[in-house]
């Protein structure tokens, strides 16, 4: 793996993203930020050349224009190329159907968002541990 994880980001909130990105800064640490407004443009971005490698990790919204995350993981998970991927859910959902099926479709970790720049901050840091810890990727 590179000493900088390339994480890849679906979100659709812009609000998300700029906590998201600022709790990146004040993690400390080195990465790639890729960014999806939702799952099909995710899934675009996995299946062309547009990303220099695959992504170390995947934190994925469920609730998304056009294609929502469910949708979206369960075809990353229906791919051969892509099916290795570890994806976070990082949302607003705390559903136990959500959770659940996301469980199902093997996801790493489901995070339900509390809008904080604090909790945001720590998924940064998880988000490092595990690509630093899990990910073998080139």
């Amino acid at each position: 793996m590179n000493a900088s994880p390339h994480i890849l980001l679906v979100e659709d909130d812009t609000l998300d993203v700029m906590i998201f990105k600022r709790a990146l800064k004040r993690a400390g640490f080195a990465h790639t930020l890729h960014l999806a407004q939702d799952g099909q443009e995710a899934l675009g971005l996995l299946k062309s050349d547009a990303l220099p490698q695959p992504p170390d990790v995947i934190l994925m919204d469920l609730n998304m224009p056009r294609m929502g995350g469910l949708e979206c993981l369960a075809q990353i998970r229906g791919d051969e190329a892509l099916s290795h991927l570890s994806v976070f859910i990082f949302t607003t959902s705390a559903a136990s159907e959500d959770l659940n099926e996301a469980y199902k479709l093997q996801i790493a970790g489901y995070i339900v968002k509390e809008g904080e720049i604090t909790q945001s901050v720590q998924v940064a840091q998880l988000l490092d541990l595990y690509a630093r810890l899990n990910c073998t990727q080139n």
